[in-house]
């Protein structure tokens, strides 16, 4: 059976079967009848309009309502657990909030464990085309570089097209969701096709010959990726899992990655450290790279920007004024009641009608860097790394590279209530408070824009992006 008559199932619950590789009374395999389903399905949507802070800030709740009716009215008489799992996530990708999420059960991830279950490649887009990014050390007939056309016979733009169906995302912006059903390919594949002993992939060759070849599946570990060097002559001043610091003297540019904001202890003194060096170098511009940053600890976050801009700023969370109508299936862990419980006890700064907000307000920095602010963003920089971005804009950065994932205006996040299905054991994760960013700039329902739109290219162990930020800045056109 063709893949194109399987992938219907998402919506119209078509035969999708998993094959024969599969051991039948796996967890994988596990069926609902209706009723459970319809179970299922009716707690995911009351506890989605109950328990997230702002449900239908992207989409009207008739709008959400007639979906989630539309989708109940054509569950079929049975369903396994992986099928019911995406159409739960189809209803959760209509919040719009990237911080609300699903995933199959715990049972069934354990069922996989020690089983060959993901494609032996992944993928990457450029030049508007999708190649192999990697692969495992398996002999296999194409190589890095290789542009990938087809999945058993489909397109892989249309394999794409059905991932992103269930993707969650923030607003309207596509950019998360191109992103990450790239980065969480093989995975997406497997939440599709369930275990399949071979694959038939079409691709063309660098030698422009186009072929398909059957490949198994595997459970082996990539290759090591080739290491991407700086561009031009910055030397790596500090450095840690998570940024690193560079500077080039010759063309008096500084260069910040920053790869995560989820450290907890050492960034007060990481960041001391970064503009205390920088500060010998006033005229220096500043190249901020937040590419594939996915967030974390907003503490982290705002103390990198009150070295960055020279006024106090606040940042707030609002959770709605509202009854909650709550069920056994959402709980809520330990760290999260306590982070619950401070903010309930910290005074409200300021008075919204419906809402509760709970306010902390940053200082400058004394260690200030004054001089110009340049911005490199791509799909991936969502959450915390976005609303980084976000207050940056609003403070006359430059922007290169691509969208952020995340909005402009704000993201829902920090504290999360946790949902179990009653039957499929499906894990759902809602937040509960609503952020709001520093920016009165950009269109809502849209990630942070760029005036420098750029893409990466194909040349292992080169950083094209980077290459051509710099480029632009060194020739003084970035404004």
């Amino acid at each position: 059976m063709k893949m194109k008559k399987l992938c219907a199932y998402v919506l119209l619950f078509g035969s999708w079967g998993m094959l024969s590789a599969q051991d039948p009374q796996g967890p994988y395999e596990k069926m609902l009848t209706q009723a459970q389903l319809m179970e299922d399905y009716d707690v995911l949507y009351a506890s989605l309009i109950n328990y997230h802070p702002a449900p239908f800030h992207y989409t009207p709740e008739a709008e959400f309502r007639a979906f989630y009716e539309s989708q109940r009215e054509a569950l079929p008489d049975s369903l396994t657990e992986l099928k019911f799992h995406l159409v739960a996530r189809h209803l959760i990708a209509r919040v719009k909030c990237g911080h609300t999420f699903g995933k199959p059960s715990e049972a069934w991830y354990n069922s996989l464990k020690g089983q060959k279950i993901l494609l032996p490649f992944e993928i990457k887009r450029a030049e508007g085309k999708i190649y192999i990014a990697n692969t495992t050390d398996e002999d296999l007939p194409f190589s890095t570089n290789d542009e990938l056309l087809s999945l058993d016979s489909i397109p892989i733009k249309d394999v794409l097209a059905e991932m992103a169906q269930f993707q969650e995302r923030d607003g309207y912006t596509t950019a998360l969701v191109e992103a990450e059903t790239i980065r969480k390919f093989r995975t997406y594949f497997l939440f599709l096709c369930g275990i399949q002993r071979e694959v038939l992939v079409g691709f063309k060759n660098q030698a422009g010959d186009v072929q398909e070849t059957w490949v198994n599946n595997a459970n082996s570990p990539l290759k090591a990726p080739v290491e991407t060097a700086l561009p031009g002559a910055f030397e790596v001043v500090y450095a840690n899992d998570w940024s690193t610091y560079a500077l080039d003297e010759t063309q008096n540019l500084a260069y910040l990655k920053i790869s995560s904001f989820s450290d907890r202890k050492a960034f007060k003194k990481y960041y001391a450290e970064v503009f205390e060096h920088l500060q010998q170098y006033p005229a220096a511009q500043l190249v901020l790279d937040l590419r594939n940053n996915s967030g974390g600890y907003f503490g982290n976050g705002n103390r990198l920007l009150s070295h960055l801009t020279p006024d106090p700023f606040e940042f707030n969370f609002n959770e709605p004024k509202r009854k909650v109508t709550k069920n056994k299936h959402v709980s809520m862990d330990f760290w999260n009641k306590l982070t619950r419980m401070a903010f309930s006890i910290k005074p409200s700064k300021h008075k919204i009608a419906g809402q509760k907000t709970h306010t902390f307000t940053y200082q400058p920095s004394k260690v200030l860097h004054t001089g110009k602010v340049n911005v490199i963003t791509n799909g991936s920089t969502f959450s915390q790394a976005a609303l980084v971005a976000a207050h940056l804009h609003e403070h006359g950065a430059t922007f290169f590279g691509g969208e952020t994932g995340g909005t402009e205006s704000g993201a829902n996040a920090m504290v999360y209530y946790d949902l179990v299905l009653p039957h499929s054991a499906i894990r759902v994760r809602i937040p509960r408070y609503q952020i709001v960013s520093n920016s009165s700039l950009g269109a809502f329902g849209y990630g942070v824009p760029v005036q420098h739109p750029l893409s990466a290219g194909l040349a292992p162990g080169e950083d094209q992006v980077l290459a051509e930020t710099i480029r632009i800045i060194s020739a003084g056109k970035q404004d």
